[in-house]
């Protein structure tokens, strides 16, 4: 369930991102419809009724004349960017493993466990290392293996947090390509039922259908190339937070466990002698 100041975010960075492209788009129109240097205002005039035979030239003329699908591989876009920004809002090194905090934790002097102490480091840096480490110091006096579930639990909600929306970016790279795919045969079948229906001639009238037809191809691969690789990327930038995470909660167990164990051994030593003693 996605909380509301997420959702909010998600919201805001959708609209300002639609915005920035639709102003992007009547910019690049306005350019577009301005006369070129030396073109008179009659010849311009004179140019209007070959308009429609004119062929396109600039981006924005180029995803015009892919159709309607264009439309969806756009929105393919804005959504890929949507979510990136909002990864990369959460998937900072101070949310997830301050550098400061991993050095605090490594400093601690091996010995008697101040969980007090370290709750209020681990407070003191929110962040997905800390909550780990908190959990780790909780249950620092049980067995290893009560440890390593413990410690798994609260791991898993963390790298479920850090994972949460990459999925997204795979079924986009996936989608956009065969949308795209979709606007080339769509465009090809009207181009070759022109042809039909007026005859081939010298396959002028079959030309421009079908490189129209080949620009949502490019569309959809112009936004999955870079989704794929967006994906593989934060991926391994999540593998790396993880990686970081495990060895620091391994050294801080491994430091003050092996302590309380001794600690307890000597404990019950102590215990028996008195027992003995006093028999």
């Amino acid at each position: 369930m996605i909380r509301i100041p997420e959702r909010e975010l998600l919201l805001s960075l959708f609209l300002s991102l639609t915005l920035a492209w639709v102003c992007t788009g009547l910019v690049v129109a306005q350019d577009g419809g301005v006369p070129p240097a030396g073109e008179t205002p009659a010849a311009a005039g004179s140019s209007e009724g070959e308009k429609g035979d004119e062929h396109p030239e600039s981006y924005l003329d180029f995803a015009f004349a892919g159709g309607w699908l264009m439309v969806p591989i756009g929105i393919c876009s804005l959504l890929w960017l949507t979510f990136l920004g909002e990864r990369l809002i959460y998937l900072r090194s101070d949310r997830i493993c301050p550098a400061a905090f991993a050095r605090q934790v490594g400093e601690l002097a091996p010995g008697a466990l101040e969980e007090e102490a370290v709750k209020n480091l681990c407070a003191a840096n929110p962040s997905s290392a800390a909550r780990v480490i908190e959990t780790a110091a909780s249950h620092i006096s049980e067995t290893r293996e009560e440890i390593e579930l413990a410690v798994n639990n609260t791991a898993q909600r963390e790298i479920y947090l850090m994972r949460r929306y990459i999925r997204v970016f795979a079924v986009i790279a996936a989608v956009a390509p065969l949308l795209g795919l979709l606007g080339t045969v769509t465009g090809m079948i009207q181009a070759f039922r022109e042809v039909a229906s007026s005859g081939l001639g010298s396959g002028q009238a079959l030309a421009p259908g079908i490189y129209k037809a080949l620009v949502t191809t490019a569309g959809g691969l112009m936004v999955a190339i870079p989704t794929l690789m967006t994906h593989y990327w934060m991926m391994s930038r999540i593998e790396n937070f993880v990686h970081g995470i495990d060895n620091l909660v391994v050294d801080f167990v491994e430091k003050f466990r092996v302590r309380s164990v001794k600690e307890q051994n000597v404990q019950d030593i102590e215990a028996k002698e008195i027992e003995v003693g006093a028999s």
